[in-house]
């Protein structure tokens, strides 16, 4: 109780005081010119002296205000000022305090300063189905390659392995300046190119590469195109680093390309022992695609070394390799829309991986432990040749690409399990020719006529030695031997051939096929025994193959497939 009285006197204490500070008001109305009320102007009370404000209020909805003002000051030394925006401000000296002080605004026009508003945001430019990035608009000084940029563009993803997909699409090719001087391996130009050459990205929706095609048969694949800077086209452009650092890594990247509208070219040599796989700049990324269209089943390789799986982490925290690679690409435009093209590389590189696993297994009645220790050594050589003649005009389309793979490697593996030791060299020689020849031609009744043929021979020798002494018993009636050496080759012949005929309309293509395919493999395989005199003789009888499988397959006539045409 005690408390609330103290309260009530405080509260009666301050309103003395309130009253004691601003015993009288200043009463008043703000009107306009033509007598209508001025609402929620600002009153100010000043010092006429020093120009401070003492008080202030505003007006009502009516105009009318009610300005406390101090008793302490003296009224010769007070003014009254109104301020509204879009009338002019008025100011009036009080002489007496009981009388009102009304105003009378007059209109005022302010002019407001002008406002340019900048926008930095990026310009994206679309004329019919291709969209233009401007790559200074997304560029920073961080960026040293024309990939680097990419990822940076709206729409566009890059995957781990430089797979570039437009609207979550994969592109089916990347245009160097309108050619296509790369096929699908474009990761060598978003990792080589700099950025500071090339003027725009731009995506191409619906694209038909193939003139004759155009506007006859409707594409849904997405491709990406370089346009380069002026300044790139007239002059050799080269990107050179060279890089070392403690204990003995190495980094060297040199490069020279050219993007004249007569002669593209991208070289390079490149090596390093800094965990960065080279192999990534050879990836093809519509192989699946290529050859699930070219209808060719090519053999797997049937050994290996059992070596262990790649640890789930970014590659180059455990990768310990020495690659070096020498890549070429090349094109010449000639007149009349022909091009000539190599691209041609070779990759050289020894890796290390050593691995180690304690295993536990608790089974009933007994425990099982078991330590793993593996030592591996890879040596891979790859050879790529491919020669591409092309001359794609509005009449007739001619595509023939001769191509050459020579795949070596020489595989080592130490496998040690609770003291017992696996030795094993495994060694690989893929060799891989074949041609692809295609022709579109459009005749007088602006039908199309088109004949493929693809030919391809492959083998792969392949040999695994395992030993000494691995397992006795079951391989060498528990005599002691040298080494178990077996050996795997799967030679195989492929032809796919047949003539198109298309009759294009504006609402459905029809489509007529004939033509065959043969498709021939051989499977040679044995096991040896290499003995402690280096004699060598089979495992045993069933070790031993000899098979022979061929797939004939013939084609008369397709169904009609009816396709949209886009009319552009």
């Amino acid at each position: 109780m005690s408390r609330i009285i103290k309260s009530v006197w405080l509260l009666v204490i301050g309103l003395l005081f309130s009253a004691h500070g601003f015993g009288q008001s200043i009463k008043g109305t703000v009107k306009d010119s033509t007598g209508k009320p001025v609402p929620y102007a600002t009153i100010n009370l000043k010092n006429a002296a020093t120009n401070n404000i003492i008080n202030y209020t505003i007006t009502d909805t009516r105009g009318a205000y009610i300005l406390p003002a101090p008793a302490d000051t003296p009224v010769s030394g007070l003014l009254v000022e109104v301020r509204c925006i879009g009338y002019k401000n008025e100011s009036r000296v009080i002489t007496d305090l009981q009388a009102p002080v009304d105003f009378t605004l007059s209109v005022s026009i302010n002019q407001l300063q002008a406002v340019v508003i900048k926008s930095s945001r990026p310009v994206l430019r679309t004329n019919g189905d291709t969209l233009s990035y401007k790559v200074s608009d997304f560029s920073s000084v961080q960026d040293r390659v024309i990939g680097d940029v990419i990822k940076k563009l709206p729409g566009i993803t890059v995957a781990a392995d430089g797979r570039i997909s437009y609207n979550n699409k994969p592109i089916s090719n990347l245009y160097i300046g309108g050619d296509n001087l790369l096929d699908d391996k474009y990761n060598i130009a978003t990792t080589t190119i700099p950025q500071g050459v090339v003027d725009q990205v731009q995506v191409i929706q619906n694209h038909q590469p193939v003139k004759v095609l155009q506007n006859k048969v409707m594409s849904d694949d997405v491709a990406l195109n370089l346009s380069f800077k002026k300044g790139a086209k007239l002059q050799m452009v080269g990107q050179e680093s060279i890089g070392a650092g403690l204990p003995g890594n190495y980094d060297v990247d040199l490069n020279a390309m050219m993007f004249k509208d007569k002669y593209k070219a991208i070289n390079y040599l490149k090596g390093n022992n800094t965990g960065n796989d080279l192999q990534q700049d050879l990836v093809s990324h519509n192989f699946a695609d290529n050859m699930q269209r070219i209808d060719n089943d090519v053999p797997a390789t049937m050994l290996s070394l059992g070596s262990v799986n790649d640890p789930a982490l970014s590659r180059n925290r455990y990768l310990f390799n020495r690659p070096g690679i020498l890549n070429l690409n090349n094109l010449v435009n000639f007149k009349k829309n022909v091009q000539m093209k190599i691209n041609a590389y070779y990759l050289r590189d020894t890796r290390r991986q050593d691995y180690s696993q304690h295993t536990t297994i608790f089974l009933p009645g007994d425990t099982v432990r078991y330590n793993e220790t593996q030592r591996n050594r890879f040596r891979p050589h790859i050879l790529h040749t491919q020669f591409t003649l092309n001359i794609n005009q509005d009449k007739y389309y001619l595509n023939d690409v001769l191509l050459m793979d020579n795949n070596r490697s020489t595989n080592y593996s130490d496998l040690n399990t609770n003291g017992g030791m696996v030795n094993q060299v495994f060694k690989d020689n893929a060799l891989n020719f074949s041609n692809e020849f295609n022709l579109i031609k459009s005749l007088r009744s602006n039908n199309i006529i088109q004949a493929y043929s693809y030919i391809s021979h492959s083998t792969e020798p392949e040999s695994r030695t395992i030993g000494p002494d691995y397992n006795n018993p079951i391989f060498n009636n528990d005599v002691p031997y040298a080494q178990l050496v077996q050996n795997v080759n799967v030679p195989a012949w492929y032809t796919n051939n047949y003539i198109s005929f298309k009759i294009p309309s504006n609402l459905i293509t029809q489509s007529f096929r004939t033509g065959f395919s043969v498709q021939s493999q051989k499977l040679n395989s044995d096991l040896n025994v290499v003995q402690t005199n280096n004699t060598i003789n089979l495992q045993s009888d069933s070790s031993i193959n000899h098979l022979n499988w061929t797939r004939k397959n013939y084609t008369r006539k397709q169904p009609t497939i009816c396709q949209a045409v886009s009319s552009k």
